[in-house]
């Protein structure tokens, strides 16, 4: 059953993550958010089946879209990353990416929570994933980067610091030692 939990969510994230890369690189801004939606909640109705206490999952997903649209919007509005199929520009970060910044923390507080009680481990490896999740969706053309790929190490650097401070922050609201 564990292994399951795990794959399932695995399949599900990246199925929406490779979908809406796809289809916002095509113009799809609201399709591809729909998507990922989709996907979201039928890793919420799993959470759900299993009785896997969701309580938790509200206050960081509140936490991470709150921070990652914030510094999305601050990256765009600075004109360091461009968002294909992006109504909100040059303002705001794209709706797509908002829903791929709620698919992550599902599967996040799912099969990663493990990782809440090691923040510099998490730290490293967001430095890595982010690095790479922003390269590929530039690669497939989601993203746009006037000074080059240099941003997407700019990227990891600021997730590097910023996901276990959210975490942090998360665990203290939650009260999780």
């Amino acid at each position: 059953m564990k292994k399951f939990h795990y794959l399932f969510h695995l399949i599900t994230y990246y199925i929406a993550w490779f979908f809406c890369i796809t289809l916002a690189a095509r113009g799809y801004a609201w399709l591809s958010s729909f998507i990922v939606i989709v996907c979201v909640l039928l890793q919420i109705f799993w959470q759900y089946q299993i009785q896997h206490n969701t309580h938790g999952l509200w206050c960081l997903l509140g936490l991470v879209i709150f921070i990652s649209t914030l510094i999305d919007s601050l990256l765009i509005s600075s004109g360091v990353i461009i968002f294909a199929a992006n109504p909100f520009s040059p303002y705001v970060t794209s709706p797509w990416m908002i829903t791929i910044w709620i698919s992550f923390t599902v599967i996040l507080y799912a099969t990663l929570d493990k990782l809440f009680s090691h923040l510099t481990l998490l730290g490293l490896l967001s430095f890595m994933g982010f690095t790479l999740a922003y390269a590929i969706g530039a690669k497939m053309g989601a993203a746009f980067f006037p000074y080059g790929y240099k941003t997407c190490f700019l990227i990891g650097a600021i997730w590097l610091i910023l996901l276990p401070f959210v975490v942090y922050v998360y665990k203290k609201i939650m009260d999780i030692k």
